[in-house]
């Protein structure tokens, strides 16, 4: 639809633009506009451009007699990640946490770029921090 080659797209798509000229980018950006171009995840992930997913991990499923997600301080908490996470082009994904096995599962499948815990101990989260291979903060 561009004239240009796959390679060309993709590097206009992936920004590597040093060697394509603007008016190139510019048509082939807005061609992808008007197709509804949405790239695909797995694809991206295993290009190396990471998930761009953060998880947040509750480590309870219920807090005074509810939900945890229908109490109002977790509700207000987890609202204002996802919308913070957006603004910075990240997505969440939310991550049962009272079986750390459970999280460590999630998150490597998924390759979560960072996870935000809510609810853990200082011996679940060197637990968690162990089992990940990786030391988070």
């Amino acid at each position: 639809m561009a004239g240009v080659s796959r390679t060309t797209v993709s590097n206009v798509i992936n920004g590597n633009t040093k060697r394509v000229s603007q008016s190139t980018i510019d048509r082939i950006t807005a061609i992808l506009k008007e197709q509804n171009y949405v790239p695909h995840m797995g694809s991206v992930m295993l290009s190396g451009h990471g998930s761009r997913i953060i998880g947040v991990v509750l480590g309870f499923s219920f807090i005074h007699g509810m939900q945890s997600l229908q109490d109002s301080f977790v509700g207000e908490i987890t609202g204002t990640l996802q919308v913070e996470a957006e603004n910075k082009g990240y997505y969440i994904m939310l991550i049962g946490g009272e079986k750390i096995d459970n999280v460590v599962d999630m998150a490597s499948r998924w390759n979560v770029e960072g996870l935000i815990i809510i609810g853990y101990n200082e011996e679940q989260y060197h637990q968690l921090s162990r089992k990940l291979n990786k030391r988070w903060y």
